[in-house]
């Protein structure tokens, strides 16, 4: 109990948990996650997705698929689950090939429990190709959204041409942005950069020159 002889229930947790995550305090947001038995508190869905987001905004992915774990025995992992704790294997992809492969597995597992990936969980997945170099990954997993009509925006195509970009896919690029007008996205600053970026590594000079007069 605090000094007003209150004892704190799982909402009040969960709120603080709440802003532990936006202020990016993972390591608190753990502590006070580990705290809770002792209180003989229960954490129920809330609790737990709020934790994995502080992982992923850590970039703590091990941790986040331990809470993940926990949560197929205890209560059923949702759609935010999932997408946090991709985000989470993403952040870390860049250095650890191992949390890449899992971000990929999430979405199969995903699919398997019967949720529907969404633009989120691709945007993740895809940012995860980016940072290990995978253009021909990033866009299987565009390609797959369209066969089961998950809309992409402009952050999920701008995500794919990242991914084109590391590899010098120009192409592709030129491709992706003749696409997002034809949705009518509007491109925005980190979708031309890609592009341009694609095409420097691609030796296409002129092409990027259109392209920045084209802005």
């Amino acid at each position: 109990k605090g000094p007003n002889g209150l004892t704190p229930n799982v909402f009040v947790f969960n709120a603080v948990l709440s802003c532990c995550e936006r202020s990016k305090q993972w390591d608190l947001a753990l502590e006070l996650f580990d705290y809770m038995p002792k209180l003989s508190l229960e954490p129920d869905l809330v609790t737990l997705n709020t934790v994995i987001s502080a992982c992923a905004k850590g970039a703590k992915w091990e941790k986040a698929l331990e809470i993940l774990s926990y949560m197929r025995e205890t209560v059923k992992p949702d759609n935010f689950s999932y997408n946090s704790a991709i985000a989470a294997c993403a952040a870390a992809s860049g250095e650890s090939y191992s949390a890449f492969q899992k971000s990929q597995e999430l979405l199969d597992e995903m699919r398997r429990r019967g949720l529907q990936p969404d633009k989120f969980s691709y945007s993740s997945a895809i940012k995860a190709c980016t940072r290990t170099r995978n253009s021909d990954k990033a866009l299987q997993l565009l390609k797959q959204m369209e066969e089961t009509e998950v809309e992409a925006d402009v952050v999920v195509l701008t995500a794919v041409m990242d991914a084109c970009a590391t590899t010098g896919l120009w192409k592709e690029c030129i491709h992706l942005l003749d696409k997002m007008r034809a949705l009518n996205i509007s491109p925005n600053e980190r979708t031309y950069r890609a592009a341009i970026a694609a095409c420097g590594k691609g030796g296409q000079w002129q092409r990027a020159l259109d392209l920045l007069a084209s802005m």
